[in-house]
């Protein structure tokens, strides 16, 4: 005997999603990795920006440590410009400090009064000095009390896009010997 097949009788839906349920979970979570990325690259951003300002900062203070430290246990000041600081030590050496307008560099050279720009004596080497020259200067009031101040400021900057991100240092130094 043959089994009677009826052809009227309502399928079972099978498990699973519908096309346009699918649609609409392919687009949220589209929406939703797209947010997550921006957010994401917004965070990488600011963290980048927050590194290369601590490191001009760090830069930055390192080089006026270093001149603070020379300047303050000088003897005199010889010769002081905008751009050059000629000094002399206790010992009677000499030493100088150059601003190169031109490279945007500070140099310190330790030896002489040359001035001598080569790299041992540069001291900026991961920033720059501010395009603009009115930032970057030295200079050396008359004497107040038989005693010498010199002020030191200059502006520091990445290489690659100065105008991002630039950090100001001053600092007035008062000889001690003078």
């Amino acid at each position: 005997m043959k089994k009677s097949v009826n052809y009227h009788q309502p399928r079972l839906r099978q498990p699973g999603f519908t096309l346009l349920e699918l649609l609409i979970t392919t687009v949220l979570s589209a929406m939703l990795l797209l947010g997550t990325s921006s957010l994401f690259m917004t965070f990488m951003l600011g963290s980048a920006r927050t590194n290369i300002q601590r490191q001009i900062s760090a830069e930055g203070q390192q080089i006026i440590g270093t001149l603070e430290f020379q300047i303050r246990n000088a003897k005199s000041v010889d010769t002081c410009t905008n751009t050059k600081l000629e000094m002399t030590r206790l010992d009677n050496s000499k030493f100088s400090v150059c601003i190169d307008t031109t490279n945007h560099r500070i140099y310190y050279d330790p030896v002489s009064t040359m001035c001598d720009m080569t790299d041992t004596n540069l001291l900026n080497s991961t920033f720059v000095l501010s395009n603009d020259v009115s930032s970057n200067n030295i200079s050396c009031p008359l004497p107040v009390n038989g005693k010498h101040i010199v002020n030191l400021w200059f502006s520091l900057s990445p290489k690659v896009d100065p105008s991002s991100l630039t950090t100001d240092f001053k600092a007035a130094i008062l000889l001690r010997n003078s």
